[in-house]
């Protein structure tokens, strides 16, 4: 069983709630399934980028946290790196991460969909 969080480092904002359970439903995804986001550090340069995925199965170490209507899954590091971001979803439908002054794009893999 996981474990869930109190304070989600991540903040996602309605409209991009709204983006994922789309994605999630036309998926065929599970209503339980967990929105996993997992930070890709390259072993040579400095920039992070992140999948995301719909996961049913935490693995040990996991953290869960409900975000509005989308349950969260994060590895440490991963929580860790989006302390203090917001999920949002721009004009044109795609998710963004937003960070301090740094924005990162990611794709919810094999989904071509965009609002």
């Amino acid at each position: 069983m996981v474990q869930f969080g109190k304070n989600s480092p991540l903040t996602i904002s309605e409209d991009a709630q709204k983006h994922i359970e789309s994605i999630r439903k036309a998926q065929k995804h599970a209503k339980t399934d967990f929105l996993r986001v997992k930070a890709v550090v390259p072993a040579f340069g400095d920039t992070v980028s992140f999948n995301m995925f719909f996961d049913d199965e935490p693995i040990a170490g996991d953290m869960a946290y409900n975000e509005g209507t989308t349950k969260v899954l994060l590895d440490a590091n991963t929580a860790y790196l989006l302390v203090g971001s917001e999920l949002w979803q721009k004009p044109d439908g795609e998710l963004e991460f937003s960070h301090m002054d740094t924005r990162y794009n990611f794709d919810i893999e094999d989904n071509p969909i965009k609002n």
